[in-house]
């Protein structure tokens, strides 16, 4: 079975083109079956994470694009155990805010996760409106008997098509980050959850660099952060790594205006384990 066929299956679920990244999801969780049993470190997040940290023999980068909170929360509650002694997660400047399976275009994989990983939709009647039944239904048994075929022998969960270049971000993706920061709901009360989870863990809450061109049009970091610096104040076991604006990451260190290359990667990688107990 090739990653094309998974492709082709969402075009013709969707009437459209394929979601980036979805084979790449099942591959993630194809491996986080394998190894996180064999690990100490586990990472979670967003794509700046799943792009940023480059994970190692002992640990596992479970980090996918567009996670929201709630699937970190529920990721971490799979597959923790008593060797992980270090977990990590991305809090980027959506994830305040950001759900998932209300996403117009990565719905979808909240889909993937419950065929896959068995973790149920944070909100069913959303589920129901975006046919996501519909997909479980109609091919979830397939799914679950072919994906492991995605997985190869020694995959750690990184992402391996960096891009290069750099794309300085449009006024139109501008603004709809903006409309977006404007969003009422809160995903807050799951970070916590998450850090009660994680009690007898190293925890490192690690805010991702940003480009120049990114920090100019939005707010200021205490808006953005401000509810995460206040959560983790309580939180003894929990190190707090704010790399948004560090001047140690140049353009050059980015893809596009908010997403590291495998330069920067490497860079972003080494800063976090420095901090290592």
């Amino acid at each position: 079975m090739q990653i094309g066929f998974i492709q082709n299956l969402i075009d013709k679920i969707r009437g459209k083109e394929h979601i980036p990244y979805v084979s790449i999801t099942s591959k993630k969780i194809a491996g986080a079956d394998k190894f996180c049993k064999k690990i100490d470190t586990l990472i979670l997040g967003s794509s700046h994470m799943e792009m940023g940290y480059i994970a190692t023999k002992k640990e596992y980068n479970l980090a996918t694009s567009s996670q929201d909170l709630y699937y970190s929360y529920n990721l971490l509650k799979k597959y923790n155990n008593d060797n992980i002694k270090n977990v990590i997660l991305s809090i980027s400047y959506f994830s305040t805010w950001h759900v998932l399976i209300k996403t117009r275009e990565y719905a979808i994989y909240c889909a993937y996760f419950k065929i896959l990983t068995g973790i149920d939709y944070q909100y069913n009647n959303v589920a129901k409106e975006k046919n996501l039944y519909y997909i479980e239904e109609k091919y979830g048994d397939y799914l679950k008997k072919y994906y492991k075929r995605f997985l190869s022998g020694n995959y750690r969960g990184n992402y391996n098509k960096y891009q290069k270049g750099y794309h300085v971000p449009s006024d139109e993706k501008k603004n709809s980050i903006l409309k977006a920061m404007n969003r009422e709901h809160s995903q807050m009360y799951i970070f916590e959850k998450f850090l009660e989870e994680t009690k007898d863990k190293n925890v490192y809450i690690v805010i991702p660099p940003m480009s120049k061109d990114f920090q100019e049009f939005m707010p200021d970091k205490q808006t953005i952060f401000g509810k995460t610096y206040d959560i983790v104040k309580s939180y003894g076991n929990v190190k707090l790594l704010d790399y948004y604006d560090d001047n140690d990451f140049k353009q050059d260190d980015f893809f596009d205006f908010q997403h590291l290359n495998l330069k920067g990667a490497k860079k972003f990688t080494n800063k976090i384990k420095s901090n290592f107990n």
